[in-house]
């Protein structure tokens, strides 16, 4: 007679099973010009900057992090520093777990004077979730000045900022589009009173 056993290939119920792996952020705030604070949904997952890659259109960033897969977890959340070369600016940030772009938020205009919170005019760009950008946020930023809008008459710019006689008075938003490329959505400003 032969007699044969089998251990079960279940866990323990109150187990809980991790994995260290790539995961998307959950929130990303720029805090200063060169300073991303990230969130992610792992807690005390100990999370690291597997990849980070920097361009003049784009930052691509791969974070990896302890995840828990199965059974009871902590209900918290970690957040992860991040330090650019360069500032922001314009670029895309791109998630290369989706290969999609992140949304970035600013903090208030208090916190960060450019920033789109707070300022006296603003303006809104109509555009169709399947309409193609240009191919760079710079190409973006000098087609939206072409189109000759009044507040643009005696304004500069450089990067996203709008500039009068060389003071920061407001600041575009550009968007990398889902169709592809980038198209300025917004504009805000507060031109000085002689304006």
């Amino acid at each position: 007679m032969l007699l044969a056993g089998c251990t079960p290939d279940t866990q323990p119920e109150n187990e809980t099973v991790t994995e260290r792996r790539a995961v998307s952020p959950s929130g990303v705030v720029l805090a200063s010009p060169t300073e991303l604070e990230v969130g992610l949904q792992s807690c005390d997952g100990d999370p690291v900057v597997d990849e980070l890659d920097e361009d003049d259109e784009q930052v691509r960033i791969r974070i990896v992090t302890t995840m828990v897969v199965s059974g009871p977890s902590d209900d918290c959340s970690d957040g992860l520093a991040v330090t650019l070369e360069d500032p922001l600016d314009g670029r895309a940030l791109i998630d290369l777990v989706s290969e999609q772009p992140i949304d970035v938020t600013y903090p208030d205009a208090a916190a960060d004077p450019d920033s789109l919170a707070g300022l006296c005019s603003d303006m809104d760009v109509a555009w169709a979730e399947d309409e193609p950008g240009l191919d760079t946020a710079d190409e973006a930023i000098e087609a939206f000045v072409a189109t000759g809008d009044d507040f643009l008459a005696d304004a500069t710019f450089e990067g996203q900022q709008i500039l009068y006689e060389g003071e920061v008075v407001g600041r575009l938003s550009v968007r990398s589009m889902p169709a592809g490329g980038y198209l300025v959505t917004s504009a805000e400003w507060c031109y000085p009173d002689d304006y």
